[in-house]
């Protein structure tokens, strides 16, 4: 048997109503983020576990760690962050770059905007023709879904992310939410 690193996540906390399945997500992502308090661990794992290969446990432990310490910041710094530099260092919003800046990430988000139309379609074009259980109005609705998708990252993965690490930072418990999954 040999282990390997793989990533698991994603799991879908269906409930008894839309509203609940939300509040059972947002609990399962600030449960997930706590695992960034195992880094310590991965860390002394690097040093002590013999056998492995320094690249590819230097490369696992990179990935864990930078999958903890950028998932509560990650989508403030794709979103907002080019935009607020010139707010909290004037001097820097008159170089060249600090000018270029805002335009630049304006290009890029508008870049991934192609990147969310083509999944739109790519899965509008995917599912069934006729499917009995989806209504009319989920139909019309379906593409603000994908519209949506900074305001859900924000609320389902940014801010559970950041409150867990934060009452890590100050010491306080987790408490565990089992998640309902129907």
């Amino acid at each position: 048997m040999e282990p390997i690193f793989l990533k698991t996540s994603m799991d879908a906390p269906l409930s008894s109503s839309y509203v609940k399945s939300l509040q059972n997500k947002y609990h399962q992502e600030r449960r997930w983020s706590w695992g960034a308090s195992d880094d310590a661990l991965f860390i002394k794992w690097w040093f002590t576990v013999p056998g492995v290969p320094f690249v590819r446990k230097t490369m696992m432990l990179l990935n864990v760690l930078l999958d903890h310490f950028l998932w509560p910041v990650n989508w403030f710094i794709i979103t907002i962050a080019a935009n607020i530099m010139p707010f909290v260092n004037p001097v820097f919003s008159r170089t060249t770059l600090g000018y270029n800046l805002p335009r630049l990430a304006g290009l890029i988000l508008t870049l991934c905007l192609i990147a969310i139309f083509a999944m739109l379609i790519i899965d509008f074009r995917q599912r069934p023709r006729h499917n009995v259980h989806r209504s009319k109005l989920k139909q019309l609705v379906f593409p603000l879904e994908f519209i949506l998708l900074p305001v859900v990252g924000l609320f389902l993965s940014a801010l559970p992310a950041l409150i867990s690490h934060t009452q890590l930072m100050f010491g306080k418990r987790l408490e565990y939410k089992v998640t309902e999954k129907l």
